[in-house]
């Protein structure tokens, strides 16, 4: 499951080559936080460009859907540290609902193209990752 993006991203923290599963776990969570904190500050300045009333509805949406998945990827920082597996896979599984809500919310207008495809698919696949290292570390996988 999105093996490229995985390497490449759990390659781009310096800690990751001595890190056991676990830790690996917790840099992928935190890669995927930072993503999320990424697309929360394109979503600012997007409000603040483009004044189109469905546009502006809908990043408002996908904004407060944004926040409460930051909350649980958060959250599944702090899990992971007390090996609560169940729990990570419960928060990351919620947070990467975020990307379908936000995309759905840009199709209830005909002809309507979210600006924030490309980066919700990535939030979403980074989601994955950090649920399939959860899943080996619980021994689900």
């Amino acid at each position: 499951m999105y093996k490229e993006l995985c390497i490449a991203s759990l390659r781009s923290d310096k800690d990751s080559s001595g890190s056991d599963l676990q830790g690996l776990g917790k840099i992928s969570l935190k890669i995927t936080l930072a993503d999320a904190n990424e697309i929360q500050g394109y979503i600012s300045e997007l409000l603040k460009k483009d004044g189109k009333p469905f546009l502006q509805q809908c990043l408002k949406d996908c904004s407060e859907n944004l926040q409460d998945a930051i909350l649980e990827i958060k959250d599944s920082i702090a899990a992971i540290d007390s090996r609560s597996y169940g729990d990570v896979n419960t928060w990351v599984s919620a947070a990467m609902s975020y990307e379908e809500s936000c995309e759905d919310g840009f199709k209830e207008k005909p002809g309507f193209k979210s600006p924030l495809t490309q980066m919700n698919a990535k939030f979403s696949q980074l989601c994955g990752i950090s649920l399939t290292i959860s899943n080996l570390l619980a021994g689900k996988a």
